[in-house]
């Protein structure tokens, strides 16, 4: 049998006093019954020869005291864990601005590949090539958005209650070029998210991590470096070719209703009302005044009456412009506009803020006779009119209400991202 003792009453503990700073237990050590004849004679003339032994009491003190055993473990896997993951890596947009672009016309639209720029912020510690390569993995975290539309035509929607989903890129193995500038600058890493990892565009509340695995500063080939950045859901930009109606006194009209109608063609008289073909290059910069155009998402031949759509990513914290540069009747034409990404996360609440999406043009549904809009976060066209509008700048513009902008064909062509 075995009987606890206190350390208040245990003759031993007041023979070896607590050293400063360290705490008392209750329960140190334990009698032990378990002696010879011989033995408890010895003890009875000499206490300090007693056996003592560790129960269960023991132990449990030991491990789940105030300074017990499982709390200095903890508390020293803690440290550990802070020491191998304190890296931090800062995620920034590459330099071509938009993090991942899409075709809108293929059907499911989803993302297979993020560019971004990361670099090692971690103090005082490089970022080096190991006995093996270091490697750069990507996480997308996000909401499905059960009442998605390709062509936004929900929208605005609510998903708070949906759970978070994650998309895994394949490893980046990082070069000899890129280990020699992860340090000292942005450097560009392209992320592959192809096969099941595919992240899809009816998506809210998306955050972007990078996690590097690899040699930072002494410790070899098993530290990790982490960064994550918060950017926007996926903006929808529409660019149409208008020259398939003509603005006339601020209302639409085919070349074919300007020439058949003697009034109308009067009106219209020089100007230049047939439809034509348009070359649309478009890119994204985050600079207003750039006069050079950045590297290009697509170039695409327009007919008269279609459009594009682009589907992309963007971050939420920099200023964005989208660049066009067109090629129209022999004239080639150059403008950044301003556009504002959709973000639809705030306070931990899932809701679509600014710019909400707006129609731009109209179909007819299958009856031929219920007009329904087309939904984007950004759009732009061009269209020929007489007479056209002065800005508060002077700039010129043609306007019409958009329920006579209907055209022929509702469905976006097809483009190559770039």
């Amino acid at each position: 049998m075995l009987i606890t003792l206190s350390q208040k009453t245990q003759p031993l503990q007041k023979a070896c006093p607590v050293p400063e700073g360290s705490s008392n237990v209750d329960h140190f050590v334990a009698y032990s019954f378990l002696t010879s004849e011989a033995e408890i004679k010895a003890i009875t003339a000499n206490p300090s020869l007693r056996k003592y032994v560790l129960d269960d009491n023991v132990h449990n003190t030991y491990a789940t005291g105030p300074d017990g055993l499982l709390s200095k473990v903890v508390g020293y896997s803690a440290g550990l864990l802070d020491y191998f993951f304190r890296g931090t890596l800062e995620i920034s947009p590459p330099d071509r601005q938009v993090y991942a672009v899409t075709d809108g016309s293929v059907i499911p639209q989803k993302f297979t590949a993020l560019t971004a720029n990361v670099k090692n912020i971690t103090p005082n510690e490089l970022i080096r090539q190991g006995t093996t390569n270091g490697t750069l993995t990507a996480i997308a975290r996000y909401k499905i958005d059960a009442n998605y539309a390709p062509d936004l035509t929900n929208t605005p929607t609510h998903n708070t209650a949906a759970p978070f989903k994650y998309s895994v890129s394949k490893p980046v193995t990082i070069d000899s070029d890129q280990f020699a500038t992860i340090n000292t600058e942005p450097t560009e890493f392209t992320f592959d998210f192809s096969g099941e990892s595919a992240i899809p565009a009816g998506i809210t509340d998306l955050t972007l991590q990078v996690v590097f695995q690899g040699t930072l500063g002494n410790e070899e080939n098993i530290a990790v470096a982490v960064g994550m950045s918060d950017l926007s859901e996926p903006t929808h930009h529409v660019i149409w070719n208008l020259s398939d109606m003509f603005s006339l006194d601020y209302h639409l009209h085919t070349a074919y209703e300007i020439i058949n109608t003697p009034e109308l063609a009067e009106r219209a008289a020089g100007a230049m009302i047939d439809p034509y073909d348009i070359t649309f290059t478009i890119g994204y910069t985050g600079d207003p005044n750039s006069t050079s155009f950045s590297p290009e998402v697509t170039e695409k031949v327009l007919p008269p009456g279609r459009h594009m759509r682009l589907i992309g990513i963007f971050d939420i914290e920099k200023a964005n412009f989208i660049e066009l540069r067109w090629s129209e009747l022999g004239n080639e034409k150059f403008a950044i506009e301003a556009i504002q990404p959709v973000k639809n996360q705030d306070y931990g609440e899932t809701w679509l803020s600014a710019p909400a999406a707006t129609p731009y043009r109209n179909w007819l549904d299958t009856n031929g006779v219920t007009k329904r809009s087309f939904f984007q976060h950004y759009s732009t066209g061009l269209l020929r009119c007489k007479p056209p509008v002065y800005d508060a700048n002077g700039k010129t513009y043609c306007t019409y209400p958009v329920e006579e902008a209907i055209p022929a064909d509702k469905t976006p062509v097809t483009v190559t991202i770039e």
